[in-house]
């Protein structure tokens, strides 16, 4: 997705502004309104200024929120519920690939260590289950080879 315009950005960082002058603001309210920025994230990845300001509304909340979490007994819930979500969001380059094998395959290659815990972690919890590059090639070459046959053995009307 392109750049933004100044005016959208505002539109976008004043909205979300809005939300996080609500107060006080409840472990849930905040949970929405974290996975609302998120989204807003994927869709900047494109635009770096709306990107890094969505990135520093995401890391403020996150760390005002653990402290609220904590206050309330809930501290380990949302630590487990952040690190999900921060595992999700170093995997983007992946996800956005998940439409071309041959991309797919090219990111999950160059998947960082970090990016492999993650993907580790996301898995063992349950949140995602990704196909291996060696999966994905077997299929390319066996939809290959069915077109191949198809080719070959169809008759020409």
């Amino acid at each position: 997705m392109p750049a933004k315009t100044p005016s959208e950005r505002d539109e976008i960082l004043g909205k979300l502004a809005a939300k996080l002058d609500r107060s006080p603001m409840t472990l849930q309210q905040a949970y929405d309104l974290f996975k609302e920025i998120e989204s807003e994230v994927r869709e900047a990845e494109e635009d770096p200024m709306l990107y890094n300001a969505l990135m520093v509304v995401r890391s403020r909340l996150k760390e005002s929120m653990e402290r609220r979490a904590e206050e309330a007994g809930q501290a380990d819930h949302w630590a487990r519920a952040m690190k999900a979500h921060d595992a999700r969001l170093i995997l983007n380059p992946l996800f956005r690939t998940q439409d071309n094998d041959q991309d797919y395959i090219k990111v999950y290659r160059s998947l960082s260590p970090e990016q492999r815990t993650a993907l580790q972690y996301l898995e063992g919890i349950g949140g995602i289950k990704l196909p291996r590059p060696e999966e994905l090639q077997m299929n390319m070459k066996r939809n290959r080879l069915k077109s191949l046959f198809k080719t070959l053995f169809t008759r020409a009307e």
